[in-house]
């Protein structure tokens, strides 16, 4: 059983021994011999108002009194995840857009339970188009406590306030709601630069961008002229060794920094790498280290849920006008075969950067990397600082030797976590 399947479990596990329904949970005796039932616990706990954003499982296999007796093989309405996706397919919900679903069945205490897993979305309120069975259309349904919304009436004006701020990110904060601002592609598009008649670019607000339905929201990029040369990048470092893997070398390589506003506070700030007449633009990806014996390496990585990972696409696609922004068709960062300056498929930086799925995958692997480093180091080798060829003109920072030698070990850092994501 995979880690993820396992915490879940252990979380299904203490809703049982609790022994009563709540929020965002229902206990199930059998599945539902009426469909319409069906239909409407899922679109409920679709549509569940807990602040924690929790997702929604309806437990089968417990009776009315919390008592685990397990789903019956014999039990004729049981469904399996397609059939079960299958189901909602066929319902007319608003838009197209319908609750996002999975089935998992779990051995405790020798008994067998199914549980429907509704993902917990920012696509809230989920409704239908077309009356189904007793369950109506534009009626909202949710769940308060343990009670879902009869099937004839709509949930209160403050529960469907709620499911509505939620999908267009008005109940986050600030900083919150800029990561709802970027989170996908399409919502990059909502980010316009500044001051432009619509088609020409403005010198005087150049590098500033606004959210197009927030516009309290912007994104400012400024040189920092007291790092390095007056901003300028001259020579590689060990903050951004993974440039060296790059299949042509920048030209005019500046180092900028990035803030995002709301209004003129400001919520984050990252320092940016712009070169080639801004054809080359990148976040200066995070860095962490580990050490063994006295010896420390620093590496860079990327989280896929991290603001700055949002942030790397916006740069991707930023453009000068609102014309190119409408009309360019933009994609993701992590995408080389589409990025603006021509990686090499087996030659571009995230050959050397490893790539979480999330912070909290990061820390797990760094947990396993403990318990392994000095074999991981015996594989690496140490750099040998004192015999490097630029010794006399070189710190080690800035040194070839040393650029390539961390350009290795993220290679092998990478190795590590495909081995261990097996």
């Amino acid at each position: 059983m995979k880690e993820r399947e396992i915490i879940l479990k252990e979380a299904i596990e203490r809703l049982i021994e609790n022994g009563i329904e709540g929020d965002y949970w229902d206990f199930k005796e059998q599945w539902h011999g009426n469909k319409a039932d069906l239909l409407h616990d899922i679109i409920c706990m679709a549509n569940n108002t807990t602040t924690t954003c929790n997702d929604g499982y309806i437990i089968i296999g417990i009776n009315d009194n919390g008592i685990l007796q397990g789903v019956s093989v014999a039990d004729k309405n049981r469904k399996n995840q397609q059939q079960l996706i299958d189901f909602l397919k066929d319902k007319k919900f608003a838009s197209g857009i319908r609750p996002t679903v999975c089935v998992k069945t779990f051995t405790i205490n020798d008994k067998a339970i199914d549980v429907i897993i509704i993902n917990n979305t920012n696509q809230t309120p989920y409704f239908l188009s077309e009356d189904y069975k007793g369950v109506f259309k534009a009626n909202i349904y949710t769940r308060v406590g343990d009670t879902n919304t009869p099937k004839i009436m709509t949930a209160d004006i403050d529960k469907v306030e709620f499911l509505f701020k939620k999908r267009f990110g008005l109940n986050l904060s600030p900083l919150s709601r800029v990561r709802f601002l970027l989170r996908d592609l399409k919502s990059l598009k909502d980010w316009l630069p500044m001051g432009t008649d619509g088609v020409h670019s403005n010198n005087e607000y150049l590098g500033v961008y606004y959210n197009e339905q927030n516009p309290e929201f912007t994104i400012e990029l400024k040189m920092n002229e007291n790092a390095f040369d007056n901003g300028k990048i001259e020579k590689l470092d060990q903050n951004f060794y993974w440039i060296n893997k790059l299949p042509i070398p920048l030209h005019d390589a500046y180092y900028y920094k990035l803030k995002v506003k709301y209004f003129s506070a400001v919520l984050y700030q990252t320092p940016v790498i712009f070169a080639d007449s801004f054809r080359f633009k990148r976040i200066m990806w995070k860095k962490e280290y580990f050490s063994c014996n006295n010896t420390v390496i620093p590496y860079c990585y990327i989280e896929k849920d991290s603001i700055d990972f949002l942030l790397d696409d916006f740069l991707e696609n930023s453009q000068e006008t609102i014309k190119n922004t409408k009309e360019y068709e933009f994609h993701s960062s992590l995408n080389i075969e589409k990025v603006n300056w021509e990686y090499g498929v087996n030659n571009n930086p995230y050959s050397v950067v490893p790539v979480f799925e999330s912070a909290d995958e990061h820390t797990k692997f760094r947990e396993y990397m403990k318990g392994n480093l000095a074999k991981f180091f015996r594989q690496i080798g140490t750099y040998d600082s004192e015999n490097r060829p630029e010794k006399e003109t070189e710190c080690i920072a800035c040194s070839e030797s040393y650029i390539d030698y961390l350009c290795k070990v993220g290679k092998d850092i990478k190795s590590e976590l495909k081995n261990w994501r097996k």
